[in-house]
């Protein structure tokens, strides 16, 4: 049997966690260094191994016995991670999907370094996460090491679970209530917008308790209780265009000598331009709104912010896409009301 198949051979019977495996290979050491090294994920539940046979035969091979760790995570939540963008798009993706342990294979990137600088980056936009503690495992034979990630919250489960559904229930109700199948991204966008801008209240409670401070960063303060803090603007707007099958990301940062966080978003209306979209900031008293933020570019916001890019998020453009939007708006304005939109959210 050659090098590869012995390989791929080793490789499926340690993903089915297999405790006596027999190998046929005369330095069975490097074959399964090798095979472990070109197969992370599978490395990942490794705890042990020792051989059982005390001599080598071409026939019968050795003989070694396996044991195995972290068998209650699954291998759809084993990732692997090559640096710190890619294991932060794995922590937003995780928290919002209310995930409470995965795993992280690396080779040459420090992932709990990695968790510490996405705490002090992003820990006060997840008010409902309380902590990610972090616990690795690493062979001295082995180029990877594995790491295991656990996500403790304020709010139990079963309520978060029970409140993503509200939440998507009530952007399946906007999207009926919106948005005409006619319309482009971009109308769809700004419709988006001035909908948060005009429904939202800014919360204001000093002093909120574990629930509210969950709500008010969050899509459901921002779409159920109709009160949220900036993260929650940001959240709910990224949750409908994502609904809309429309490119958008939540941007955090902070405003230019201010130690307060801001949270914002960059939206692409197309595969190439990319805009800053503040909702926050355009929603005036409850019923009003402006276009002051919609369809920003970097060189309009850099003066006055920083803020963490999303991986390839560049904003530049020629194209003022709010006068753009306001323009399609316009032109259809009447069929988009006769389907039932409400004006106010047209304007």
């Amino acid at each position: 049997m050659v090098l590869q198949e012995l390989k791929a051979e080793l490789a499926r019977e340690l993903s089915s966690f297999k405790e006596i495996i027999t190998i046929k290979s005369s330095n069975p050491e490097k074959l399964i260094t090798e095979t472990l090294n070109e197969n992370p994920r599978v490395a990942f539940y490794l705890k042990s191994y020792q051989s059982v046979s005390t001599s080598f035969s071409p026939l019968s091979g050795i003989k070694v016995k396996f044991s195995y760790c972290n068998k209650d995570i699954p291998e759809n939540r084993v990732y692997i991670v090559k640096n710190e963008n890619e294991l932060y798009d794995i922590l937003h993706k995780s928290i919002a999907n209310i995930e409470e342990k995965i795993g992280v294979v690396s080779e040459n990137f420090t992932v709990d370094r990695g968790i510490d600088n996405f705490s002090a980056i992003y820990g006060l936009f997840y008010s409902n996460l309380t902590n990610i503690s972090c616990s690795y495992l690493k062979f001295d034979f082995l180029k990877i090491t594995s790491y295991v990630l656990d996500f403790s919250y304020r709010i139990e489960r079963f309520k978060l679970i029970s409140m993503k559904k509200e939440v998507e229930d009530k952007i399946k109700e906007l999207d009926k209530k919106l948005f005409h199948p006619a319309m482009t991204n971009l109308e769809v966008a700004y419709v988006a917008h001035n909908y948060l801008a005009k429904t939202i209240e800014y919360w204001l409670i000093e002093d909120p308790n574990p629930l509210e401070l969950s709500y008010r960063q969050s899509a459901y303060g921002a779409l159920i209780k109709g009160k949220c803090v900036c993260q929650g603007y940001a959240e709910a707007y990224k949750k409908i265009l994502d609904y809309k099958g429309i490119k958008c990301e939540v941007v955090s940062g902070k405003i230019k000598g201010e130690n307060t966080y801001h949270a914002w978003n960059i939206i692409s209306v197309n595969n190439f331009n990319h805009y800053h979209v503040d909702v926050t900031w355009d929603s005036l008293e409850k019923g009003k709104k402006r276009d002051d933020y919609f369809g920003l570019l970097d060189k309009d916001l850099m003066p006055t912010r920083m803020w963490t890019r999303p991986s390839g998020k560049i904003c530049v453009s020629a194209i003022d896409i709010t006068k753009v939007a306001k323009d399609r708006i316009e032109k259809s304005k009447d069929k988009y009301i006769k389907y039932g939109i409400d004006r106010k959210y047209l304007d």
